[in-house]
């Protein structure tokens, strides 16, 4: 086999699987949720017919592994030599209109990447190489450079996702590197902008599959890089349902997928500073934030600090740098002294420890760490109990569905505060079961994320019957000061960056006359306008305009005139933002009256979210009004 010419062939191949792409871009698509949840199009399966042909024409008798024939129980036998294909990588990024999203085809022989190529179909560019021989770069004219990792220097550069970009990552890069400039890009165009010499440095702490790698790893090896595996050796392919897995690596343990030039590398002994980072962006001015901070009266402990990472912080993870910082503070009193026992709940042993671990990292006591089906019964032998956190990593079915319902009528009735945090496979079954405002419900949540929630649970007044009267304590006195400390910061955060983390209520739906006639309006209509809002992403930072309520109406307005039910998970997709957040909007526009949820006649563990008969009048007259002004 003439891997030069195979490499060109490849490269053809991925480009045309770009092309179709483009088209199904242009004419518009629908989106459809597989069944580990993820976001799948058209375009996806078109992309990947196109590669299957043309390597099958390239290199007869090479197996194929690509990912949505994987997910259809196509999976062929394979020796060491095979194709790792994913033919529309960041298909989350493409729903939403960016432009970060590629074609990725890579050659594995004996477990290690041999050749790769990566097609940006939106910049109509492509990277490739072939290990041992070198790696280039072509855009749309055919002009073509070769690829080199840059040299070490004094100042680092890391890449990190978009999508992925947690508290972990940044308290991993200070380990490795100190502080240092942030690149943020989508997909596998991260080992390209190394391979490019743009940048130093990838961690991923999160689990992702082989054929989302193979074809940026030969492409940054043939670049002069590397990439690395949790133990530190290079990371290889093979390894069971075709995965690397996730890990949040301790002080002094490497990312899961760790990708860098050469020579640099974490010091083994590093430690994170015990620090609260800001994130900085010019419309934000960081001294102005710090200096809001300092004027309130509680004492934040750490230390505030500044590093041009990514965006504007949400709210939600200021507060829980925040909670994270003061649930640690001498100065509140010890919380092992004066709150009753937490309660922690997990679905494996492993998900028990996390529980315990975040348990044991608040301060708080621990009363028991129980599986899911014997938690009732530890439940009603519990004398007192300040949180009950539940830990879910697989489903436990009717077991799981008893749970969920006694806490949630136990949290509502104010018998404690609950947080259950799952992840986005088991969010249809876990959401059909909660619908109390006091079960916080996390999402893959980053620590800093679950020890916000695990202080606001602490933090929450009691109401109704309560199995300990915690309000007479001290340390539940200085949360409640804590809590409205941070009601009035989030009120100011929310005024300078207009963060989409803290929805405010919702004004009234306005009358409209009786008798009055619905407008008709078509799906085409709904599906130009979230075009035009897709758009706005290729130009312009994509959290700008957060608007996570306005994209879920949209999705739904599309929906219902499509005739098609919407699941929470569906929803939590469409909102384009984290998943948890995505959650907090639905709960608050529900709430409000905009959304209805429906039970699934046919799947007891599953709801739907539609449109009130309001707000779908509502909408269908936006869009009338909208028709008649252009034209």
């Amino acid at each position: 086999m003439d891997e030069a010419a195979l490499l060109e062939a490849v490269a053809v191949a991925a480009r045309e699987a770009g092309e179709a792409i483009l088209a199904i871009v242009a004419r518009g698509f629908d989106v459809e949720t597989k069944s580990d949840f993820s976001p799948v199009t058209e375009a996806d399966r078109a992309a990947e017919a196109i590669i299957l042909a043309a390597l099958a024409r390239a290199a007869p008798g090479v197996p194929v592994i690509a990912e949505e024939e994987v997910t259809a129980g196509r999976i062929p036998d394979h020796g060491d030599t095979y194709f790792l294909v994913d033919p529309l990588d960041g298909t989350k990024e493409f729903v939403r209109g960016g432009d970060d999203y590629t074609v990725n085809i890579g050659l594995i022989v004996d477990g290690r990447p041999r050749l790769g190529a990566v097609f940006t179909p939106a910049a109509g560019r492509i990277h490739a190489g072939l290990v041992g021989s070198g790696a280039w770069t072509e855009d749309g004219l055919g002009n073509r450079a070769v690829l080199h990792t840059r040299p070490r220097g004094a100042e680092v550069a890391a890449v990190a996702s978009k999508s992925h970009f947690t508290q972990a990552t940044a308290d991993y890069l200070e380990a490795a590197v100190g502080v240092c400039s942030h690149v943020s890009v989508g997909s596998s165009l991260k080992f390209c902008v190394l391979a490019e010499g743009r940048a130093d440095l990838y961690p991923r702490l999160s689990p992702t599959s082989e054929w989302d790698t193979a074809a940026g790893h030969a492409v940054l090896l043939a670049a002069g890089g590397r990439v690395d595996g949790v133990d530190g050796q290079p990371l290889r392919y093979g390894k069971r349902a075709f995965l690397n897995r996730g890990s949040t690596p301790a002080p002094g343990q490497r990312a899961t997928l760790h990708a860098v030039r050469p020579h640099l590398h974490p010091e083994s002994d590093a430690t994170p500073a015990p620090s609260l980072i800001f994130i900085e962006r010019a419309a934000l001015n960081s001294t102005k934030l710090c200096s809001i901070m300092e004027k309130f009266p509680s004492r934040l402990g750490g230390r505030f600090r500044y590093a041009p990472f990514c965006s504007v912080p949400s709210t939600k993870k200021v507060l829980s740098m925040i909670y994270a910082a003061r649930l640690a503070d001498p100065a509140m009193g010890s919380p092992r002294a004066h709150l009753p026992p937490a309660l922690v709940i997990g679905s494996s042993a492993a998900a028990r420890a996390r529980g315990v671990a975040e348990i044991e990292a608040a301060g708080l006591r621990l009363a028991a760490a129980v599986p899911v089906e014997e938690a009732i019964e530890r439940i009603d032998q519990q004398a007192a109990a300040s949180a009950l956190w539940i830990e879910l990593d697989r489903d436990q079915g009717g077991a799981l569905d008893a749970l969920l319902e006694r806490v949630d009528r136990d949290a509502d009735a104010g018998a404690y505060a609950a947080i259950v945090s799952t992840e986005l496979a088991l969010l249809d079954p876990v959401a059909a079961r909660l619908t109390s405002s006091r079960v916080e419900l996390l999402v893959g949540g980053a620590p800093s994320e679950r020890v916000a929630a695990l202080g606001l649970a602490c933090s929450l007044p009691p109401g109704g019957k309560r199995l300990s009267d915690v309000a007479a304590d001290n340390g539940a006195a200085r949360l409640r000061q804590l809590s409205e400390d941070v009601g009035r910061i989030a009120a100011t955060l929310a005024r300078l960056s207009a963060g989409p983390d803290a929805p405010a209520a919702l004004p009234a739906e306005r009358s409209v006359s009786a008798g009055a006639p619905t407008p008709e309006v078509t799906r085409e209509e709904v599906r130009a306008v979230i075009r035009r809002r897709r758009l706005r992403a290729r130009f312009f930072p994509e959290d700008l305009f957060a608007d996570p309520a306005w994209d879920m109406l949209l999705d739904l307005t599309q929906a219902e005139i499509a005739q098609i039910r919407v699941p929470v998970s569906s929803l939590c997709i469409a909102a384009a933002v984290p998943a948890t957040t995505a959650l907090r909007w639905i709960k608050t526009l529900t709430d409000n009256g905009v959304f209805v949820r429906r039970p699934d006649p046919h799947d007891g563990r599953r709801v739907f979210v539609e449109m009130a008969p309001n707000t779908s009048s509502a909408m269908r007259r936006y869009f009338a009004e909208v028709g008649r002004m252009a034209a």
